[in-house]
């Protein structure tokens, strides 16, 4: 369970470090929770960025999964 406090303050953040928010537990848990109510507000502008950034979005889905998947891989 996600402990708010540990999350990092998005607002002293430069652009820069935001893409890492999501590598951080406690942001990310707070963000899996809260999807279901951006997603309607937020869905189509999410939606556009992601057709445009098509290449950087599945190359981030490829190191999401290998990140998850390679304790699987070493025997």
């Amino acid at each position: 369970s996600a402990e708010p406090a540990r999350a990092p303050q998005l607002d002293e953040l430069a652009d820069a470090d935001l893409p890492a928010v999501v590598d951080q537990f406690d942001a990310r848990q707070m963000l899996h929770v809260t999807f279901g109510s951006a997603i309607v507000q937020y869905g189509p502008a999410m939606q556009a960025a992601l057709r445009a950034h098509e290449e950087t979005h599945y190359a981030a889905l490829e190191r999401h999964f290998d990140r998850h998947l390679a304790p699987f891989a070493r025997r």
